[in-house]
């Protein structure tokens, strides 16, 4: 599938109508053998860009660009199938995926504009037999004998266009990448806090799935606030 961000990019940088800056931001991604510096990239006209250079084991493997430069949450690494991809916001009202090669495979349709990405994954505790998702903080003093895994779904925050004065919360499907890819409404148009991960609690008994989920929604915490006074 055509990048159009990318290819708009390294024609205007072959052209030399943009620029890209030597200071960068840097992401870790917890155990994951990925890392990633963020560029912004200058236009001579309309707003900056940006450039994701990514590592593996300290590697460069590619650059992916993003055209817009505001919020840095909106790459993940994940393991699907036993191989590793890449959800990325390319573009600032889809949400896309690549593989490890960064050819991109797919992206969501409803124009939703992503703010934050999260695959969740999750340990076996060997002790409780309790699942023990990595946004849990005692994810990692979790007794386990297993390697953990990730979910076959993924969650984004962020709003449609003109709504953003909350964040809301929308899921993608990762059991088909290929032919079915879209953010859907599973909960409603719900909004929930700012941090993705801390709006989400699973329920540690069952297999991960969408229904022994909890999300906290703002309103949720406002009023559980309320009651603490």
């Amino acid at each position: 599938m055509e990048d159009k961000t990318k290819q708009k990019v390294v024609d205007a940088i072959n052209k030399k109508e943009c620029k890209v800056s030597e200071d960068f931001t840097e992401q870790l991604y917890k155990d994951t053998p990925f890392k990633t510096h963020i560029h912004s990239i200058s236009f001579d006209r309309g707003w900056n860009y940006s450039m994701y250079e990514i590592f593996k084991d300290n590697i460069s493997i590619g650059k992916l660009y993003r055209n817009y430069c505001g919020y840095k949450k909106v790459f993940q690494p994940c393991i699907i199938d036993g191989k590793w991809y890449f959800l990325f916001s390319e573009s600032y009202t889809q949400m896309s995926i690549y593989n490890e090669n960064l050819e991109k495979i797919n992206n969501t349709k409803s124009e939703f504009c992503p703010i934050d990405v999260y695959v969740p994954r999750f340990k076996i505790d060997s002790v409780t037999s309790e699942y023990v998702a990595d946004n849990d903080e005692f994810y990692d003093v979790t007794n386990n004998d297993s390697e953990p895994f990730y979910t076959n779904f993924a969650f984004i925050s962020g709003c449609h266009w003109g709504d953003d004065t909350s964040m809301k919360i929308r899921i993608i499907d990762l059991s088909d990448i290929e032919n079915e890819f879209d953010d859907t409404e599973e909960y409603g148009y719900l909004e929930i806090s700012y941090d993705l991960r801390k709006s989400l609690m699973f329920n540690k008994r069952g297999y991960p799935n969408l229904r022994n989920l909890k999300i906290l929604s703002t309103k949720y915490i406002k009023n559980l606030n309320e009651y603490m006074l």
